[in-house]
């Protein structure tokens, strides 16, 4: 949580000052509330809504990584566990897999 802070708070005050007007710092989410928004595996898109309608927005940069959860079984009962063994083995154990290791990330929740 500390390093996931700590890469919010830098990106954030590396943004330039038309960034920092549009989001302006009470509305940023905090790395607790990022992975609370997040919860189990989404699909992350630049700009959503929470399920209250909220608009919600967390905007990653960095380098994408293909990933193998056949070869690494704590990833794979982690993604089995998320989607269910049958989803698993049924059609998601075919998809690629990307790991993002984010350089600047900057969140926005419309309370």
């Amino acid at each position: 949580m500390k390093r996931l802070q700590r890469l919010l708070d830098d990106s954030y005050a590396a943004a330039g000052p038309y960034l920092r007007s549009v989001i302006a710092a009470e509305r940023r989410l905090d790395a607790e509330g990022v992975v609370a928004e997040m919860g189990t595996l989404r699909v992350m898109a630049l700009a959503t809504t929470t399920s209250d309608g909220e608009r919600l927005q967390i905007t990653v940069h960095g380098r994408a990584a293909e990933v193998f959860p056949a070869e690494d079984r704590g990833l794979e009962s982690f993604l089995i566990g998320a989607y269910g063994r049958e989803a698993w083995e049924s059609r998601r154990s075919a998809h690629s897999w990307a790991r993002i290791d984010p350089h600047r990330m900057i969140t926005y929740r419309d309370r």
